[in-house]
């Protein structure tokens, strides 16, 4: 996992810094990300395999890995989720934000975590998840495409 530093309160993971109030692709869920759901460090590869697959812009993740390489700041890419409260099944994926975010990243870090967030559909926010269903969300998901994405021994992110 990449070094986490600190620079005026915002957090850098290497070149990128999350500004989730003022960074590129930033909303207003990301600011109240602790009450709506989780924030959590995962791989930009796994982002990408959980997100769709549909055709998007290159030019957008160039033009957003110049911006990190010029230490511009984005906001945390996003996903959200069902989840089965009283059932068996895995949380699946319904939106994303942020592909051409991580594709850029991606390009520019490499395959190292950074801060992303899982917003909870339906309703449900932080405290509605058991920890029960949080380590079944570690292991295993429905991705938007509709793929089973499991951890086979490692988790799909991590809780920060």
């Amino acid at each position: 996992m990449s070094k986490k530093l600190i620079l005026g309160g915002l957090k850098a993971l290497k070149e990128v810094v999350i500004d989730n109030v003022n960074g590129i692709g930033a909303v207003g869920n990301n600011q109240n990300v602790d009450y709506l759901g989780l924030r959590v460090l995962m791989k930009p590869s796994m982002f990408l395999e959980l997100a769709d697959t549909r055709d998007f812009f290159a030019r957008s993740s160039s033009y957003i890995s110049d911006k990190i390489e010029d230490g511009e700041a984005i906001g945390s890419p996003f996903l959200s989720v069902n989840v089965d409260e009283e059932g068996d099944q895995p949380a699946e994926v319904t939106q994303h934000e942020g592909r051409n975010r991580m594709t850029a990243i991606l390009n520019v870090e490499g395959d190292d975590p950074i801060e992303v967030h899982i917003f909870l559909s339906q309703g449900m926010r932080r405290r509605h998840l058991t920890d029960d269903k949080l380590r079944d969300m570690q292991r295993i998901m429905i991705s938007q495409d509709g793929d089973v994405v499991r951890s086979f021994g490692r988790n799909l992110f991590e809780v920060i």
